[in-house]
C-alpha cells in the first residue's frame, strides 16, 4: 500500500543513502488458459539450438487447483526431468499478459536428448515450447474481488448504491434492519479503497463495513499487463539473444 512505499523510500534513503521513486500501486491479477494448445521444440530442427526435444500440452483446470504438472516415466534422467519441471513452474509465473498462471493440467507430451545434452539444454528450451503451448491455449485475467459488507443508515442508500455501482459491485443481497440497511456485495480489489474512503462522508460517520477476499472473476474489458522480467519466450528472437548473453 501507500504507506508501506513511504516506509521503504524512507528506510532506503536514511539507512543507504538510496533514493528511489515508486510507480502507481497496481492490483495484482492472475491468468487461467481458456482453452488447449500444444507445442513440440524438436532437437537438431531448425530454429532449436539447444541439444534437447520438448513437448508440452496445456490445458484449463477447475478453479483452484493451482498448476497441475504431469509426466510419464521415459528414458531421460531424472535430474533432466527435475529440470524440465522446476522450469515450467518459473516459467507460468508469467503469462501472456505477465501475470501468474494458475488453474491449468501442463502435460509433458515429447522428451529427447542426445549424448551431449545437459539439464541446462532443456531449462532454456522448456520456456520456448511452453509458453508457445500457452498461446495456443490462450489466457483470461482475472482480477480479485472482495465480499464486502455495510451496515448504513436507511437514508443513505441511494447514494452509497450510486458509488457501488460506479465501482462496478455486483449486489448480493439487501436488508433492512430497523432504521438502518445492510448491503451484502461483490467489488474488484482495485476498487475497494476508493469506496472505502467515500463510506465515512456518505454516512455522516454513521456506516460501518468490512470485506474479504472472495476469490477472481475474469475481465471483460482490456486486460491489464505487466512488464516482463528476464528474457521473454514469447519473442523468439529476444529469448534465444538474451539467453545466449546469460
Amino acid at each position: 500500500g501507500e504507506v508501506q512505499k513511504e516506509v521503504v523510500l524512507d528506510t532506503l534513503a536514511r539507512d543507504y543513502g538510496i533514493a528511489v521513486t515508486f510507480g502507481p500501486s497496481q492490483t495484482i491479477c492472475i491468468e487461467r488458459p481458456t482453452g488447449t494448445g500444444e507445442h513440440i521444440e524438436v532437437i537438431f530442427e531448425a530454429g532449436n539450438p539447444y541439444d534437447a526435444t520438448t513437448g508440452f500440452r496445456v490445458e484449463r483446470g477447475e478453479v483452484g487447483s493451482g498448476i497441475r504438472y504431469h509426466r510419464d516415466l521415459g528414458a531421460l534422467p531424472l535430474a533432466f526431468y527435475r529440470a524440465i519441471e522446476e522450469t515450467v513452474y518459473e516459467t507460468l509465473e508469467q503469462g501472456l499478459h505477465g501475470w501468474e498462471v494458475t488453474d491449468c493440467l501442463v502435460t509433458l507430451t515429447h522428451q529427447g536428448m542426445c549424448p551431449i545434452t545437459t539439464a541446462a539444454d532443456f531449462r532454456k528450451l522448456t520456456p520456448l515450447a511452453l509458453m508457445e503451448a500457452l498461446r495456443r491455449a490462450a489466457t483470461e485475467v482475472c482480477e480479485p474481488i472482495e465480499e464486502l459488507e455495510l451496515e448504513i443508515p436507511e437514508d443513505t442508500f441511494g447514494a452509497v448504491c450510486g458509488v457501488l455501482i460506479n465501482a462496478r459491485a455486483t449486489m448480493r443481497q439487501t436488508l433492512p434492519e430497523g432504521s438502518s440497511i445492510r448491503i451484502v456485495c461483490d467489488i474488484p480489489t482495485a476498487e475497494l479503497r476508493g469506496v472505502e474512503q467515500q463510506l465515512p462522508g456518505l454516512t455522516r460517520g454513521d456506516g460501518g463495513w468490512v470485506s474479504s477476499f472472495a476469490g477472481y472473476v475474469p475481465i471483460t474489458n482490456e486486460p491489464p499487463t505487466r512488464p516482463r522480467i528476464g528474457p521473454n519466450p514469447l519473442n523468439r528472437l529476444h529469448y534465444l539473444a538474451e539467453v545466449a548473453r546469460s
